[in-house]
């Protein structure tokens, strides 16, 4: 009995150093991989930061320099969040040297595209004229920046804002006035088209006020207003300001050609696509195919009789013009489609020149 019981005895050893070495391994292992992904977490945290500092530094390049004061890092174990509060701004935009604050920034991103992120903005941010000249005030209720890729291999960039404001004014541009329910805009790079610098971009705005808009169909609320198409010749990676980088486009041969552009207000219906570019002076020029429905308020501001449109027949005829097509927008009688000409500073629709000017953009 006794022999029997050191045997007992044995095994029960056996089986509790076995037990301490796997625990010992389990831990090892666990403590490893515990190890390699905050390894992972810290690495990918890293990608994040220089995404964003090569935005920041791609600003600086052209005279915009954003500063962060007080910035945190958070998300361990699962995401990835970078926190800056109270931001601050300053530089050229336009000819005028402003300076601003953003209340604060909030970045995420995930671990398995750190070079993907997306910056929650948090209102306001004020900009002011370093020489005095005015200020601006951009409000919102949600505003959000998404990233993808660095400047330098862009491959799209997005903002998307709801209940988005503007107020304000600078001396040389006078009062600044608008606002948006919605806001959704969009660039990015064509893969097979990369060699030649060309971009895609969507602009689209819902329950719009803007005193330019305003001016030519009336206060009534604007449904929607929308733009895409294809930017040629756009090198993002241009250093300088940006009259600078506009006319190296223009001397590029860079083009806007416009797919779609659609602007709703009531009963008016305004669409157009075509191909715009700068002349020497700076100003757009080219064509566009433009439809008309409902068009009575913008004809009128362009010095074109609306009394006209009771001949639709004739007066398509008589501009040039062509039938609606299927699907278009139309209004009864009321819609026409006319070529929409922007030369020398000026904008004739069909043959009738109107005393609408374009001014140079820079």
């Amino acid at each position: 009995m006794q022999a029997d019981d050191q045997i007992v005895l044995r095994q029960d050893a056996r089986r509790r150093l076995f037990s301490s070495a796997s625990l010992l391994v389990l831990g090892a292992v666990i403590a490893a991989l515990l190890g390699a992904w905050s390894l992972f977490w810290f690495f990918a945290a890293h990608e994040t930061q220089t995404l964003l500092a090569a935005w920041m530094a791609r600003e600086k390049s052209v005279d915009r320099i954003w500063t962060c004061p007080e910035q945190q890092i958070h998300g361990y174990p699962f995401e990835i969040e970078i926190v800056c509060t109270k931001a601050s701004f300053s530089g050229e935009v336009f000819d005028k040297q402003l300076a601003g604050n953003l209340q604060g920034v909030r970045v995420t991103a995930s671990l398995l595209h750190p070079d993907r992120a997306e910056a929650f903005m948090e209102p306001p941010f004020d900009l002011r004229s370093m020489d005095g000249d005015g200020e601006i005030g951009l409000q919102w209720d949600q505003m959000r920046v998404d990233l993808d890729g660095a400047p330098q291999n862009l491959k799209a960039i997005s903002v998307e804002g709801i209940n988005v404001s503007l107020r304000g004014g600078l001396k040389g541009f006078g009062g600044v006035s608008g606002r948006a329910g919605t806001v959704s805009s969009m660039v990015a790079a064509v893969p097979e088209r990369r060699a030649d610098d060309v971009y895609t971009f969507r602009i689209a705005l819902g329950n719009v006020s803007m005193p330019i808009v305003d001016s030519l169909l009336g206060t009534a609320p604007s449904d929607a207003i929308k733009l895409d198409g294809l930017v040629t010749k756009a090198d993002f990676s241009v250093p300088g300001k940006i009259a600078e980088r506009l006319d190296l486009w223009r001397l590029a041969g860079g083009s806007v050609d416009v797919n779609e552009a659609i602007l709703i207000r009531g009963p008016t219906t305004i669409s157009a696509r075509g191909t715009l570019r700068l002349d020497d002076q700076h100003r757009p020029e080219g064509q566009l195919d433009a439809q008309f429905a409902g068009a009575e308020p913008i004809l009128r501001r362009f010095g074109i009789n609306p009394a006209l449109l009771g001949a639709g027949a004739l007066l398509t005829s008589l501009f040039g013009g062509k039938q609606p097509s299927n699907g278009a927008p139309q209004t009864g009688s009321s819609s026409l489609r006319l070529p929409v000409t922007v030369r020398s500073g000026l904008i004739s629709v069909g043959p009738v020149r109107t005393s609408f000017a374009v001014p140079p953009l820079y």
